[in-house]
């Protein structure tokens, strides 16, 4: 059984994308940069990164061992950021509660239309892989609706 570990969710990241040709508009107000296409290369930088996996537990508010359920659509403007949202059952709690038998964890990287940013430090999760997860909470408001 191939269980894989990931660390601290909340991440900040730095979308580099490929070389694109862009002609300057006469009118500078009515101008809208032209949206990405082909591969983005994706630098995370984690707000506070443990040094060792004590440090990792420590920061954690959760951490669960669980298997990817769905991943859905990516979002996001394809010209400044994409993220993935993926829900995961959850098998057993190693560290706190949440609060019912699914969580939804979002990480940046994924495809929206013809733009795709691709994290190098880890892939996205995919359905049916195991995962010990160490998590902390999003707290931000515009989260989506996993219903259906």
């Amino acid at each position: 059984m191939k269980i894989h570990l990931l660390g601290p969710v909340l991440i900040v990241a730095a979308i580099t994308a490929g070389a694109q040709t862009q002609t300057p508009q006469p009118n500078p107000r009515s101008w809208v940069p032209p949206v990405p296409s082909g591969i983005g290369l994706l630098t995370i930088d984690v707000a506070q990164q443990p040094q060792s996996l004590k440090q990792l537990t420590d920061i954690s508010s959760l951490i669960v061992e669980g298997v990817i359920d769905k991943v859905m659509p990516a979002r996001g403007s394809a010209q400044t950021w994409i993220e993935t949202d993926s829900v995961i059952n959850i098998v057993q709690s190693l560290k706190g509660s949440a609060g019912g038998s699914q969580i939804v964890i979002s990480q940046m990287g994924g495809k929206v239309g013809n733009a795709t940013s691709q994290p190098t430090q880890y892939s996205l999760v995919q359905p049916g892989e195991r995962y010990i997860l160490c998590l902390r909470e999003d707290n931000r408001t515009t989260v989506p609706s996993i219903a259906g």
